[in-house]
């Protein structure tokens, strides 16, 4: 299956697992760029895998073989803490 060059709001927010208030902010901000196709604003998904800094894949499988188990889901835990951080500020 091809990869979307492209993907709506709710597939952004689903992908960054944040909300698509906090998709919308990023990208008044300018920290994710927002297109217009005909009637749609589309994110393109390779700026979603720029902000990340990693690929999209699940989690399960895109945890780097560096860090242990423990170090990874402490990692998981601060990017939930983040998420709530940024969601409050709004």
């Amino acid at each position: 299956m091809r990869e979307s060059l492209a993907v709506s709001v709710r597939e952004a927010a689903r992908l960054l697992s944040v909300s698509e208030r906090t998709v919308w902010t990023l990208a008044k901000r300018g920290i994710l760029r927002s297109v217009r196709v005909g009637g749609r604003v589309v994110f393109p998904v390779s700026d979603l895998k720029s902000y990340l800094g990693v690929d999209l894949r699940p989690v399960e499988t895109a945890k780097p073989n560096s860090l242990s188990d423990e170090e990874f889901e402490e990692l998981q835990d601060l990017a939930d803490y983040l998420d709530v951080k940024l969601n409050l500020n709004l």
